[in-house]
């Protein structure tokens, strides 16, 4: 098993998106939670000010907050810092199944196909076996 904290294939600014759309979730109602703001990904600046309309909005939550939140990151320029990361961890993914798979014997007759039991679980069985 693999677990990654975050993730590694989003572009510059989405993660910027995610949380101007979850900001304005919050201040529409639609969510209970203020989100978190992404730790280390703003400049020191700008995560203040993000920190001083995040108490407004605890305390008075208004849509007039989307303008102040937009003008905070509408200039913002996230350099990606994770790209090279990403591409190697990916990179070295990819390598790791084509290994595995070359080192399979050929030719075994058994065909594996995927199959869902549980939609939160990867499952495969046999070519023409009846699920569980």
């Amino acid at each position: 098993f693999v677990f990654f904290q975050g993730h590694p294939e989003y572009d510059s600014n989405a993660l910027l998106l995610e949380y101007r759309r979850d900001v304005a979730r919050f201040l529409k109602g639609e969510i209970n939670a203020y989100p978190s703001i992404p730790h280390d990904y703003f400049d020191d600046d700008t995560t203040f000010a993000l920190h001083s309309i995040q108490q407004l909005a605890l305390t008075r939550p208004s849509l007039e907050l989307l303008a102040e939140v937009a003008a905070i990151l509408d200039p913002m320029d996230i350099k990606n810092t994770w790209h090279s990361t990403a591409v190697g961890i990916y990179k070295n993914w990819l390598q790791y199944i084509w290994a595995q798979k070359a080192q399979r014997p050929q030719n075994t007759g058994i065909a594996l196909v995927p199959h869902r039991v549980d939609a939160s679980l990867p499952h495969c069985v046999a070519a023409g076996e009846v699920p569980a």
